[in-house]
């Protein structure tokens, strides 16, 4: 951490750093504040300036531009520091057999799935327990959240598959198929129905042939949906978003696609002679994407069956693909290469190539955020955040590999949340980076006391000094000037988000 505060240090130009509380209800900012650029531009470190001379007299333009460019820096400091996630809670499980943890789609809570059988359920922002669902079955290995958040499924070594109400905790359904079913399953879109992959022993040999439909509120199984010939490939298959199809992929490297209504197959798409290992659907389900064991990618038309594109990772084996969700991007990774690519679906041409670390571990997801701008990919060697419009690496999540993971992004898509399993407790971590980001440099443009703000964040962290609390009455103390009042009504425009976020800064900076 001492080369951490080294870098933050340049990057504000400073030699010592502070902490500061953020706390306290939220305030309008009051009128005439513009003569608080003039006091803010007086701050000193240890004598020295933190802003440039005249300051204050320069253009507006001009002091945004010094001031944006000091808080970027400060931001890829923190990627420098190769750790630009902030724990936002840590708390001590008594059990110490947790084997699978996933978060709501809408981030805002973590399940965890326990040897015992037991499935627990936190608040992210507070880490408090909010349920314990209880079973009998074994071992959790996996869990699913319904798209609507108000289901949870888990799958349990035994091969049953229990259904939860989250609001309750009761359960719902229990799907028991004794040990006949492959370990993933998935809900459709408006998260009314289960699909799962049942196995079936065929001349001594496991057979997936096809997938079965099951209603979970009444325990019904409503459809089979069989394939000619060929086994499924479990890591390759999805339903549409509108929830009308269902895709699966084969070994053979064919796709069907089939009516989950009628459960008759409606359309054959056929790829490279090789296994089928990822696919996607666009968000208006009406193309879709496969990824092969050779590296390629192929997108089809799903009405019609027609290639639109040919696309390739080199070589690599291509695990997983993401559509943005404004539907004009693709994402690809392959299992174990440190490179990511995202192509213009429409024009096949490749927009941008993403490096992450030269550690090849396992990668095991790719999740673009709501604007379809910012692509998380999460691996054994941890999590990257990219800005595919430039390509600019933003955020980095590094940890020790066998820890469990889940990562999806927060309810106002402006960062990555992260739940991890480190030495024996459960961590809820936020990618500072990308949210700081989005909040200093493009979401208070415009804003009339948006200097005030930067310039404070940045006279915070300069006025860090190491092991030391430092609390905003200490600031007027140390610059003659600065009123009370005044830096409070500043600090209290902040969101809520922001100023927590700035205190978990500061604090693990003085920690370190």
């Amino acid at each position: 951490m001492k080369k951490f505060l080294q870098l933050c240090m340049i990057a504000i130009v400073s030699t010592t750093s502070s902490t500061l509380i953020f706390s306290g209800e939220s305030a309008q900012v009051q009128p005439g504040m513009t003569s608080v650029i003039e006091k803010l531009a007086q701050v000193k470190v240890q004598g020295e300036d933190i802003f440039p001379k005249n300051f204050a007299k320069l253009p507006l333009e001009m002091q945004e531009r010094i001031l944006d460019l000091k808080i970027d820096q400060f931001l890829k400091a923190l990627l420098q520091s190769e750790n630009s996630f902030i724990k936002l809670i840590t708390f001590k499980i008594s059990e110490k057999d947790v084997l699978t943890l996933e978060l709501s789609p809408d981030g805002t809570r973590l399940a965890g799935g326990f040897k015992s059988g037991a499935v627990k359920i936190w608040d992210v922002q507070t880490g408090t327990l909010i349920a314990t669902l209880e079973s009998s079955e074994g071992e959790v290995n996996s869990l699913s959240w319904s798209p609507n958040g108000t289901r949870l499924a888990g799958g349990f070594k035994s091969g049953v598959v229990k259904v939860w109400d989250v609001q309750t905790g009761q359960p719902v359904r229990v799907l028991r198929r004794n040990e006949n079913l492959v370990k993933p399953w998935a809900w459709n879109s408006d998260s009314t129905r289960l699909a799962t992959i049942p196995k079936i022993l065929l001349n001594d040999q496991i057979q997936t042939p096809g997938f079965e439909i099951w209603n979970p509120q009444t325990n019904e199984l409503i459809a089979t949906l069989e394939a000619p010939e060929g086994n499924l490939s479990s890591e390759a298959w999805q339903w549409s978003p509108d929830g009308t199809r269902l895709a699966g992929g084969f070994t053979s490297g064919d796709i069907m696609v089939w009516d989950t209504q009628t459960g008759q197959p409606v359309g054959a798409l056929s790829g490279p002679r090789t296994k089928v290992s990822s696919m996607a659907w666009s968000p208006d389900s009406t193309q879709l994407a496969g990824g092969f064991n050779n590296g390629a990618v192929k997108v089809w038309n799903a009405q019609t069956g027609q290639l639109i594109a040919t696309l390739q990772l080199r070589g690599d084996w291509s695990s997983f693909l993401a559509w943005s969700p404004d539907g004009t991007k693709l994402g690809a990774s392959s299992l174990l290469s440190d490179t990511t690519r995202v192509w213009n679906v429409q024009t096949g041409q490749l927009i941008a190539t993403l490096q992450g670390s030269q550690n090849r571990k396992k990668i095991s997801s790719l999740v673009w955020s709501p604007d379809s701008i910012q692509l998380a990919r999460s691996s054994r060697a941890g999590i990257r955040v990219w800005d595919t419009q430039t390509a600019r690496l933003i955020a980095v999540l590094n940890y020790a590999e066998g820890k469990f993971l889940s990562v999806g992004w927060s309810l106002d898509g402006a960062s990555l949340v992260s739940g991890l399993l480190e030495n024996g407790d459960i961590v809820i971590a936020e990618d500072i980076s990308s949210r700081l980001n989005k909040y200093f440099l493009k979401e208070i443009v415009g804003k009339n006391n948006r200097i005030e703000q930067k310039m404070l964040f940045v006279a915070l962290i300069a006025l860090k000094q190491p092991g030391r609390q430092l609390m905003l009455e200490d600031i007027v103390k140390q610059n003659v000037g600065l009123k009370l009042p005044e830096l409070k009504s500043i600090r209290d425009s902040f969101p809520p988000t922001i100023r927590r976020l700035i205190g978990k800064i500061l604090t693990s900076l003085t920690a370190s």
